[in-house]
């Protein structure tokens, strides 16, 4: 289970990276892996399999096709529908996805105004790339232990039974709006909590999360469900983690009197 985020920091001492030299122009990720990545706080978390530093050349994200660490040639494949574009030009992040000509290699980045987060697959592994801050630039290429996720789908998660929501027959009357209009793009928003422990690995944890609705709306463009998501506000949750998930959905339950306060915003 992936720990769930407002990093405050009064200064940040920036170092400069190591020089970068790249033989190709469409390279959109450099490794740095001289560079001590010891005291970086996103490579604490010991659910990687490794973490390396990284820089990342912005001005190549919209390039039709990219070269990342490990697959080359990535040609870029959103391609927005008219029926989005308003609302993916209000978005604070831009959705940019590529993939190679086999399929074998996907990326999708979420490019804020000063920092980029993306989640690539390449041949079967996983990489994930945040921001960091040990220098300027700092980015972080982490490849996860999918063997650790594959546990956590395993175990069943234990959903308590009873009228947590108020049944609302006006509800019912939108889903179906919904089902029946098929153009109309409508957003809805999430409450996002994060625990103490996330916050202990996360660099910057609002990225984290633009980084996660960014890539829930492609998700919805590129398989074209007139829907998108926006993040309402984001709250620290006074909980411990727990590995089991279905343990901690129940101890999140929990953490306020009623489902109704959990959805109140700050």
């Amino acid at each position: 289970m992936m720990y769930l985020l407002l990093l405050i920091y009064a200064s940040v001492k920036f170092v400069e990276p190591y020089k970068i030299s790249s033989k190709s122009l469409d390279i959109l990720i450099n490794l740095q892996p001289d560079i001590d990545t010891t005291d970086i706080k996103t490579c604490k978390d010991g659910k990687f399999l490794s973490c390396t530093a990284a820089t990342l050349n912005r001005e190549n994200l919209n390039m039709d096709v990219v070269s990342l660490p490990g697959c080359m040639e990535l040609m870029r494949k959103n391609k927005i529908s008219p029926s989005f574009e308003d609302k993916v030009k209000a978005m604070e992040t831009e959705l940019t996805d590529y993939e190679n000509k086999d399929g074998s290699c996907t990326a999708v980045f979420a490019a804020g105004k000063n920092e980029v987060s993306g989640i690539i697959e390449i041949r079967g592994r996983s990489f994930v790339i945040e921001p960091c801050f040990k220098f300027k630039g700092c980015h972080t290429w982490k490849e996860q232990d999918l063997s650790l996720i594959k546990e956590s789908n395993d175990e069943k998660p234990r959903v308590e039974t009873g009228s947590n929501f108020d049944m609302d027959p006006d509800k019912e009357i939108l889903r179906q709006e919904g089902i029946l209009d098929q153009e109309t793009v409508v957003t809805y928003t999430v409450k996002f909590y994060y625990t103490k422990e996330f916050k202990d690995l996360v660099a910057d944890i609002e990225s984290y999360f633009n980084m996660i609705v960014t890539i829930t709306n492609m998700g919805y463009i590129n398989s074209k469900i007139p829907v998108m998501l926006k993040i309402h506000c984001i709250e620290m949750a006074y909980i411990s983690e727990i590995w089991n998930p279905g343990q901690m959905l129940i101890e999140f339950g929990r953490y306020k009197p009623s489902y109704y306060d959990l959805r109140l915003a700050l």
